[in-house]
């Protein structure tokens, strides 16, 4: 895609709509998709988990620590 844009600068390159239609691409089978979910699936799902636990924790320490900097709450 970068190769196929035109113009002066970052801000000014435009890529034509029929340069983007002209790319050839593959499509898998069935099977490639099954053995691609069967091995990536599992690593999908386990940072789908660790964002998830990472929000309710961020959420936890925020509304934690000002209670305890405040001493309205003690460990």
């Amino acid at each position: 895609m970068k190769g196929r844009a035109s113009g002066t600068s970052g801000s000014h390159q435009r890529i034509k709509p029929q340069d983007i239609l002209d790319i050839e691409f593959v499509i898998p089978d069935d099977e490639t998709l099954r053995q691609y979910e069967e091995i990536v699936g599992e690593y999908y799902h386990h940072a789908l988990n660790s964002i998830t636990q990472s929000a309710t924790l961020a959420q936890l320490r925020d509304n934690l620590l000002p209670k305890l900097m405040s001493r309205e709450i003690e460990v």
